[in-house]
């Protein structure tokens, strides 16, 4: 439950992503402008959200073993071996449970044609974030703000896993004081 190959995602969410935004644009003819506007907020909630899963979820200090072992699955197993290449992405027991979540929570409050784009922007940002963070451990782009997370990660993992929870962005770090 702790591997997961980089690719995986990609085979799950691509196909998400796309389900999304046939709805959005063919079933229920968002226009493009609107789609846009929808896609700056979830961006902001999920940086928001990275830094809280990561902070208060994957880094909690469980009492029970059971929760101690969903803890490990879901991120402790990462930090053991923080360089092996299958335990780099979530695995999809978390997103894909998470994910059915966060669109019924959604349609609670939202109709579809929001919920539509919000989810595609959700999940391709989700995959962005993937393969960022696989990146950040195993390869080595040369984007100047892509070196300034994989440094900030890195800090996480190698220097104070107390500090350094986002990954997106330093934003939520910075606003919460869990900078290094």
């Amino acid at each position: 439950m702790t591997r997961t190959n980089h690719i995986t995602p990609y085979l799950v969410y691509v196909p998400v992503v796309c389900f999304f935004l046939y709805r959005a644009f063919f079933v229920n003819g968002t226009p493009w402008r609107e789609a846009l506007a929808i896609f700056l907020p979830a961006l902001f909630f999920w940086t928001l959200l990275e830094y809280f899963l990561h902070k208060f979820l994957f880094h909690y200090k469980a009492t029970s073993e059971s929760t101690k072992g969903f803890i490990y699955a879901i991120h402790g197993a990462h930090h053991d071996y923080p360089n092996d290449p299958y335990r780099l992405v979530v695995p999809l027991a978390v997103s894909i449970p998470a994910l059915i979540l966060f669109y019924f929570l959604f349609k609670m409050i939202w109709t579809e044609v929001y919920i539509d784009i919000f989810m595609a922007s959700l999940v391709a940002i989700y995959l962005v974030y993937d393969t960022n963070h696989y990146m950040s451990h195993y390869g080595n782009w040369k984007n100047t703000y892509f070196q300034k997370m994989k440094k900030h990660h890195l800090l996480h993992h190698f220097s104070d896993p107390k500090k350094d929870f986002g990954f997106t962005t330093k934003l939520w770090d910075w606003v919460f004081r869990s900078l290094s």
